[in-house]
């Protein structure tokens, strides 16, 4: 694997950025998925992989992300990017096949910025960048008023509920509404927080019940 990938400034405003293990695994897959479409033989089964896709397994995942990572934190984070529509998974029954969406989108940009001697095609990224930077600021101008929701690390419930001094398990929570995709019934969480103390209230009653929570 050679050359670079594309990286915008904004990614510094998103929920990846924000816990450095996410980020460094974000990035890492960005640069493992595949650049170019391919065949892959995988326990006596070839299966083509297109760009924008790896079929590595979440054991090796782990292992590409480095220290701290096992296959239930992969799936975690893959269920979290899969809920803000990141990627998406499907079961091959020899691996799992990863797609990176919209990977062409924003990766072949930097293919053309990068043309040599080619003043045209600059100009016309240098007209499409300021395009897209003007419908950005619209786009930001008209959600500024709606509070994005961004689900927490298993790090963060678990220095909430120390604050709270309650009994609910941080992964208990996270492993819960990741599987769900971070939603309440058929409605988006809006508020971890608030789901964090309906467990601590529920727990305190000793009441059964597997999915409370706050509704948009």
């Amino acid at each position: 694997m050679s050359g670079w990938i594309t990286l915008h400034r904004q990614i510094k405003d998103h929920w990846v950025y924000e816990n450095p293990d996410y980020f460094r695994a974000w990035v890492t897959m960005l640069m493992e998925v595949n650049y170019d479409s391919h065949k892959t033989l995988i326990k006596s089964k070839l299966l083509n992989c297109e760009r924008g896709e790896s079929l590595l397994s979440h054991a090796s995942w782990a292992e590409k992300f480095g220290k701290g990572w096992n296959r239930f934190k992969v799936i975690r984070f893959f269920n979290l990017l899969e809920s803000d529509a990141m990627i998406r998974t499907k079961n091959e029954h020899v691996t799992t096949r990863l797609i990176v969406n919209n990977y062409n989108t924003y990766q072949d940009i930097n293919k053309q910025e990068c043309t040599p001697n080619d003043t045209a095609n600059a100009h016309q990224v240098h007209t499409k960048r300021t395009q897209l930077n003007k419908n950005n600021n619209i786009n930001n101008k008209r959600g500024a008023s709606k509070k994005v929701f961004k689900p927490p690390s298993v790090e963060e419930v678990s220095d909430y509920c120390k604050s709270r001094n309650n009994s609910v398990s941080p992964d208990n929570f996270v492993n819960f509404y990741s599987s769900k995709g971070w939603k309440v019934g058929s409605s988006a969480m809006k508020d971890w927080k608030a789901c964090v103390r309906t467990w601590e209230s529920r727990e305190r009653k000793d009441k059964p019940d597997d999915d409370l929570g706050v509704y948009l």
